[in-house]
């Protein structure tokens, strides 16, 4: 896989986990972990797995949070200098996604 499309579906995973309801989102982390197009973030993710466990999450800004700290320590050295570079925050990502539609029963 080419690192461009590493980033690509690097950051479609990002953004499904923090779309996704906390109920129950330990267990969708881990099918999204192994199903991972990238073997290196595939194999990164479930070796954090092995030392790392993930909360029992109150509510989705519990996980959103939670979610924002663990993808600046995982994501890759391009998101890292993305945050720097562009001031990104966990607001910042969250607004990408304010009144968008997700379903089409909305």
């Amino acid at each position: 896989m080419s690192e461009k499309q590493s980033e690509y579906f690097g950051g479609l995973f990002w953004d499904v986990l923090l779309l996704a309801d906390y109920k129950g989102w330990d267990e969708f982390y881990l099918s999204m972990v192994a199903v991972l197009p990238c073997e290196s973030c595939r194999n990164g993710g479930m070796e954090w797995l092995k030392h790392n466990k993930i909360p029992d999450f109150l509510s989705n800004d519990d996980k959103n949070v939670w979610l924002w700290e663990h993808r600046k320590r995982l994501g890759g050295g391009k998101w890292r200098q993305k945050i720097k570079e562009n001031n990104y925050t966990l607001d910042s990502w969250l607004g990408l996604f304010e009144n968008k539609k997700f379903s089409y029963n909305d």
